[in-house]
């Protein structure tokens, strides 16, 4: 009887084995696309993949025509760091885990890399500003993370902070409005290791040229607030 739980529990334990082994053996693939920011034509970039020791594990390249990657050879349950290699456009890194398995699995994600380029003017895609508000708004660290990283990852480059405002009612309130947000995304890059000598803020009182005040109502609840742009001023 003893020797019967002895091998039932060895069992037990080999069967509860099988899934991390072929976890382990599983391989899992990362694919997508890559983009120009400004243009949002294909990118040909080198895309290296590092473990969490910075050992590199896996390279691709993108295609020049399509901007379509296939990245493989990766972990599943593992977290990886993608560096991007391509001397047009600014350093980027994204970091991945990729999800636990033991059935080979491909993840898309797409990404867009910022031209390297002095004077260039880099929108936010989303305000990070609720109207008429120069608070940054509740979940603002997400749409400011791309920006974000791309900052950290090009220590040399300085740029400007200019922010528009959401109408064009008064012109003094405008001003301040635009002024004190431009600060607030100062106050933010700085807190998150942005040396404050690499940057300038500008309030404008006008609203943007390049975004103007839609001509037709707008469906309910979408609102018009100005563009802030990151420009570029030295690489």
């Amino acid at each position: 009887m003893k020797k019967l739980m002895i091998l039932t529990v060895i069992i037990g334990m080999f069967l509860l084995a099988i899934p991390a082994q072929a976890q382990m053996k599983t391989v899992v693939s990362l694919t997508g696309s890559v983009f120009d920011s400004e243009t949002r034509q294909p990118v040909k970039v080198r895309m290296e993949a590092y473990n969490e020791k910075g050992k590199r594990k896996a390279v691709a390249g993108s295609n020049a025509k399509s901007g379509n990657y296939f990245l493989t050879g990766l972990r599943p349950g593992l977290t990886y760091t993608i560096r991007f290699v391509c001397k047009a456009y600014f350093s980027y890194e994204d970091e991945i885990t990729i999800p636990k398995t033991d059935k080979y699995a491909e993840y898309s994600k797409d990404y867009l890399l910022t031209p390297k380029k002095q004077g260039l003017k880099i929108p936010l895609a989303v305000s990070p500003f609720e109207l008429h508000k120069s608070k940054l708004r509740a979940g603002a660290d997400f749409f400011l993370s791309y920006i974000l990283k791309t900052l950290t990852k090009n220590p040399r480059v300085k740029f400007e902070i200019v922010s528009f405002p959401d109408d064009m009612e008064d012109m003094v309130a405008n001003k301040k409005l635009t002024v004190t947000r431009s600060k607030a995304l100062m106050e933010y890059f700085a807190a998150n290791s942005i040396d404050a000598s690499r940057m300038t803020s500008k309030g404008i009182a006008m609203i943007d040229p390049d975004n103007p005040l839609p001509s037709e109502k707008r469906a309910k609840g979408k609102r018009y607030i100005g563009r802030t742009y990151i420009v570029i001023k030295e690489i």
